[in-house]
C-alpha cells in the first residue's frame, strides 16, 4: 500500500510539474506574436515585391502617384495594425487569450483593409488591360513558385 501511495504521489508530481512547465513555456503563437511585435521593419519581401510590381508595370506619372498613395496607405495601415495587435494583453497560453488575440488581429486586419483597399482600387482602375493582367497574375505566379519550393 505504501509503495502504491508513493507511486501515485510521484506520478502526480511529475504530471503537475509537466503541466506547469507546459503552461509557462512559450507557445508557437506566443513566439510568433512576440516576433511580429518586435519587428521594426516591414517583412523582408514587402518593399521588394511592391518595387518589382511597379517596375514590371512601367507606370505612367499618374499611375505612380496612385501607386505611391496606395503604398503609403498600406504602410500606415500595417503600422496601425501592429500597434493595435501588440497593445493587447491577452495571455496566449490560454484558450481565452488565444481567442482574444485572434479577434484583435482580425479586427485590426479588417481596419487595415478598409484603409488601404480604396487606394489599391484607385490605382488598379488607372491600369490598362496589359498592366491589369500582370497584376492579376502575380498571385498565381507567387503561389506556383511557393508550391514548387515547398516540395
Amino acid at each position: 500500500m505504501r509503495a502504491t501511495t508513493f507511486l501515485i504521489v510521484a506520478a502526480a508530481t511529475v504530471f503537475v510539474t509537466g503541466l506547469a512547465q507546459a503552461q509557462t513555456a512559450p507557445t508557437p503563437r506566443a513566439s510568433a506574436m512576440k516576433a511580429y511585435c518586435a519587428r521594426t521593419t516591414p517583412p523582408t519581401g514587402e518593399g521588394r515585391l511592391t518595387s518589382m510590381v511597379a517596375a514590371a508595370l512601367k507606370l505612367s506619372d499618374s499611375q505612380k502617384v496612385a501607386f505611391d498613395a496606395w503604398r503609403d496607405a498600406r504602410h500606415q495601415a500595417q503600422e496601425k495594425m501592429r500597434a493595435d495587435v501588440c497593445s493587447q494583453t491577452a495571455d496566449p497560453a490560454t484558450l481565452e487569450g488565444r481567442l482574444a488575440m485572434r479577434a484583435t488581429f482580425l479586427k485590426a486586419r479588417l481596419a487595415a483593409m478598409d484603409t488601404e483597399d480604396p487606394k489599391l482600387l484607385d490605382f488598379y482602375r488607372l491600369l490598362d488591360e496589359k498592366q491589369r493582367a500582370t497584376v492579376d497574375g502575380v498571385r498565381r505566379e507567387w503561389r506556383a513558385k511557393r508550391a514548387a519550393n515547398s516540395h
